[in-house]
């Protein structure tokens, strides 16, 4: 008898192992959802999990992709630490706070203002977590300059 409980326990073990595993390497390789596509001068941030669901995000930053300084960063205002997120769009010069995504976010950088600024033709990353550091994803693009249409 103990010797069924005892390889029962050992297999519960080994595919909870292989099941936190297989997380771990999707979250690897995959990471959070994000697309950045350039569109009619503006920059769209999707974030959407397979196309159409919001997907929990803990924080969101926009850098100089050259000089790596923190343009804009905003952490989740939620209980659970995650705001639930789908698109929001950037634009070349002054943006404030994506509506879509306000009210469940707190602004880090910059402190004490109402925006930030994309200087156009400029590279920029944006970087996304989820529930960890290992839920993590980043992309790069290139801000559009005024009144293009691409």
């Amino acid at each position: 008898m103990i010797r069924r409980v005892l390889a029962w326990a050992a297999g519960v073990f080994a595919l909870s192992c292989l099941a936190l595993s297989g997380y771990v390497l999707y979250l690897l390789v995959f990471g959070v959802p994000l697309r950045v596509a350039v569109q009619h001068g503006t920059v769209c941030v999707d974030t959407q999990t397979l196309g159409e669901y919001g997907t929990g995000l803990s924080r969101i930053r926009v850098s100089d992709a050259a000089t790596h300084a923190i343009v804009w960063e905003a952490t989740s205002v939620e209980r659970d630490g995650l705001t639930s997120v789908w698109t929001f769009l950037l634009v070349p010069g002054k943006n404030a706070v994506p509506a879509r995504i306000a009210p469940g976010f707190h602004t880090v950088v910059p402190e004490h203002e109402a925006g930030f600024v994309l200087q156009p033709g400029r590279s920029y990353r944006v970087d996304v977590w989820g529930t960890s550091v290992l839920h993590h994803n980043s992309r790069t693009f290139v801000t559009p300059a005024k009144g293009t249409a691409s």
